[in-house]
C-alpha cells in the first residue's frame, strides 16, 4: 500500500470514484501527463511531493498550470479551498455572493481567495473533502451554472470555468487506471523489509539494521540462546502489523517502544514508525501479506483434544502473531467451515480450487509424503497424508495429521497455515508462487532432522518465491538451502548486556557446515570432538565414507610399516 502523499492520492481517488459510481455526473479532474514520472509514482492529481490539488471544473491558470478552483490537501493532512481568478479573462465568476457563502478570504497581492478547513484535524482530510463536496462544492456549482445561463451565445475560451466534460473524464480515467495496474504489478515485486530500527522494546535499547540487499528473500538471525533473536522477531512482528492483531495490541508489557519499519516499494523505501502508545484501532499490517510463527508448530485447530479444551480454537488461530508471543501456537487448518474469512463470490468453485491446490502443493513440498487427500468431515475437511518416497503404495491407508512424525507435522502445519492465511489476504491470487509478503519463523530448524532442515528452506523458497522469510536458527544446515542474496544477521549481547545485531557480508555458497559454524555467523571456536586424540590426524574429508576409507588406509599403512620394522 502506498504511503505519504501517494497514499493520500489513492485514498482521494477511491473516495471520489465512490461518488462517481453512485452518480455518473459527478466528475473531477486528473493529472494528464506523466511529467517527472509522477503518474508512475501514483500521483493521480496535480501537485508534487508536498500536496495534491483536485478540481471538479474546467478552467485553469495556464501560467501556473493550476486549476482555477481546487481543493488542496497537504502531505501533513491540512486542507484548503483555493480560487484563482487570474486566468479567467476578467469574467466575474467569483461574485461577492458566492465568496460570502463560501466564507473565503482574499489573499494579499493576488487574484486569489482561500478557505482553510481548520475544523478538521490533519488526520481527517477525507472527512474535510467530503464536507466540501456536500457543502461548498454545491455553492460553486450553482454559481457556475448561473453564470453559464447568463452567457448564452458567448463562446467559452480555454481559460473559462465550466463543468468537466464526461468524454474528457473517461479518457483521463483510462490513463489513470493503466498506471494503477502498472503500480499493482510493481508492488507484487516489492514489499520486502529493507531496514528497521528498534528502541526500548523490552531488553532492546537501541538496535538497527540498514541496507538489506535489494531482492533479499531470506534473512537468517543467528546467535546464542538468550542473545535476543526472538525478541527482535517479536519487535518486527509488532512493527509489520502496526501492533494490531485482530484489534488487539501485539506487544503488551514491552515498554515505551518505538519501531521503525522500512519497506521497499515502487516509490523507494517507505518508512512507518510504530509507538507503544499509538491508537491501533485504524492500523493495518504494512506488507501485502504477513504470517508469523513461534517455535511451537505442532498443534492445529482440528488436532486439539480434551487436554486443550480451554483454548478458544477459532480466535487463537485467527491471530497471526499468537504463537510467537505465547508458549503455545495453534495453526490454521481445514477442520472448520471458515476456510475463507470473506466468502468469495463463487465460493464453491473457489473452495474446490483451493482444496485441490492445497493437496497438490503439500504433496510436492513435503519430504517423504507422495500424496495428500482432502476429504469432507463435518463442517470442514480432513487431510490424509500418504508417506513414502515413491508412489508405490508404501502407505496405502494414509496417515492423519495427529499421527505424523513431529518433524513432518511441524512442516505440514506451518505450510498449510501459510497457504490459508495468504489465500485470505490475497484473494485474487490463484497460484501460491505469486503470493507476496513477509513470513517470520522462530527456530525454523526445530523438530527437524538435518535433511529436513535443509529441505524446508529449499521447498519454501521454491513454493513461495515472492515471499521474504525472516527466520531464526541455531543450525548451519538450513543455510545449505538458502537462496543467493540471503542475509545473515548475528545477534549478541555487549559488555553492558545490551542486545546488538550485525549484518554479515558472507558468501556461504561454497562453505560446508563446519566452515559456516566457525564463521562470524555462529562464532563457533571449537568444533572438534572432545574425545579426539590430538596425536591422531584430524579427518577433514568432506564425505563420511571417504573419511572412513582414509582412516582404514592409514591404519593399514601404519600396521605394514610396523611389521616391516619388526622384520628388520
Amino acid at each position: 500500500m502506498p504511503q505519504g502523499i501517494a497514499k493520500i492520492h489513492q485514498e482521494v481517488f477511491d473516495l471520489l470514484m465512490k461518488y462517481h459510481k453512485a452518480d455518473e455526473t459527478f466528475l473531477f479532474s486528473f493529472r494528464q501527463v506523466n511529467r517527472k514520472s509522477r503518474l508512475e509514482k501514483g500521483y493521480w492529481f496535480l501537485g508534487d511531493e508536498h500536496y495534491l490539488a483536485v478540481s471538479f471544473w474546467r478552467g485553469k491558470d495556464w501560467m501556473s498550470r493550476m486549476p482555477s478552483i481546487a481543493f488542496t490537501i497537504f502531505s501533513h493532512g491540512a486542507t484548503l479551498l483555493e480560487l484563482n481568478a487570474k486566468g479567467l479573462n476578467k469574467r466575474n465568476y467569483f461574485g461577492s455572493r458566492m465568496l460570502s457563502q463560501l466564507g473565503v478570504y482574499k489573499m494579499d497581492g493576488s487574484f486569489g481567495f482561500r478557505k482553510e478547513y481548520r475544523e478538521f484535524s490533519n488526520k481527517e482530510y477525507l472527512k474535510s473533502l467530503e464536507s466540501f463536496i456536500k457543502n461548498d462544492k454545491s455553492i460553486i456549482d450553482i454559481a457556475i451554472r448561473n453564470h453559464s445561463a447568463t452567457s448564452i451565445g458567448e463562446s467559452l475560451g480555454k481559460d473559462d470555468l465550466d463543468f468537466i466534460y464526461s468524454g474528457d473524464f473517461d479518457t483521463q480515467l483510462i490513463t489513470i487506471e493503466r498506471y494503477q495496474k502498472q503500480l499493482i504489478e510493481k508492488h507484487k515485486t516489492t514489499g520486502y523489509l529493507k531496514e528497521f530500527s528498534i528502541k526500548n522494546f523490552g531488553p532492546i535499547t537501541d538496535l538497527s539494521i540498514k541496507n538489506i540487499p535489494n531482492g533479499c528473500k531470506w534473512v537468517f538471525l543467528t546467535g546464542e540462546n538468550g542473545a535476543g533473536k526472538t525478541t527482535i522477531l517479536k519487535a518486527l512482528a509488532t512493527g509489520l502489523c502496526q501492533n494490531n492483531d485482530q484489534q488487539h495490541p501485539v506487544a503488551v508489557g514491552f515498554g515505551a517502544f518505538e519501531i521503525e519499519i522500512g519497506i521497499d516499494s515502487p516509490f523507494g523505501i517507505e518508512k512507518t514508525t510504530i509507538k507503544a502508545d499509538d491508537d491501533i484501532s485504524n492500523k493495518r499490517k504494512i506488507p501485502n501479506g504477513l504470517a508469523v510463527y513461534g517455535p511451537v508448530r505442532l498443534l492445529t485447530q482440528g488436532s486439539l483434544n480434551d487436554e486443550f479444551i480451554y483454548l478458544n480454537k477459532n480466535n487463537i488461530s485467527q491471530k497471526m502473531t499468537f504463537g510467537l508471543f505465547n508458549p503455545i501456537g495453534v495453526l490454521r487448518d481445514l477442520s472448520g467451515n471458515y476456510v475463507f474469512s470473506v466468502r468469495p463470490k463463487y465460493y464453491e468453485e473457489t473452495l474446490r480450487w483451493f482444496l485441490s491446490n492445497i493437496a497438490e502443493n503439500l504433496s510436492e513440498i513435503m519430504p517423504n509424503v507422495y500424496k495428500v487427500e482432502v476429504n469432507p468431515i463435518g463442517e470442514g475437511h480432513e487431510l490424509t497424508y500418504f508417506q513414502g518416497k515413491e508412489k508405490s503404495g508404501i502407505d496405502p491407508v494414509g496417515t492423519p495429521f495427529e499421527k505424523l512424525p513431529s518433524g513432518t507435522r511441524n512442516f505440514a502445519a506451518m505450510i498449510l497455515d501459510m497457504m490459508i492465511r495468504f489465500s485470505e489476504q490475497q484473494g485474487d491470487v490463484t497460484d501460491p508462487a505469486n503470493f507476496t509478503g513477509i513470513v517470520l519463523i522462530d527456530e525454523i530448524d526445530l523438530h527437524l532432522h538435518p535433511i529436513m532442515q535443509k529441505e524446508i528452506v529449499e521447498q519454501l523458497a521454491d513454493t513461495f518465491p515472492k515471499i521474504q522469510f525472516i527466520v531464526t536458527t541455531h543450525s548451519p544446515i538450513p543455510m545449505l538451502g538458502a537462496p543467493k542474496n540471503s542475509l545473515f544477521i548475528n545477534v549478541s549481547k555487549d559488555e553492558n548486556d545490551a542486545i546488538c545485531a550485525q549484518s554479515l557480508k558472507i558468501d556461504i555458497t561454497g562453505l560446508l557446515p563446519n566452515a559456516i559454524l566457525t564463521s562470524p555467523i555462529f562464532d563457533f571456536d571449537e568444533i572438534i570432538n572432545i574425545n579426539h586424540d590430538p596425536k591422531e590426524r584430524l579427518n577433514t574429508e568432506d564425505d563420511y565414507n571417504e573419511a572412513v576409507f582414509y582412516k582404514i588406509l592409514e591404519r593399514k599403512i601404519s600396521e605394514r610399516t610396523l611389521t616391516n620394522g619388526l622384520k628388520k
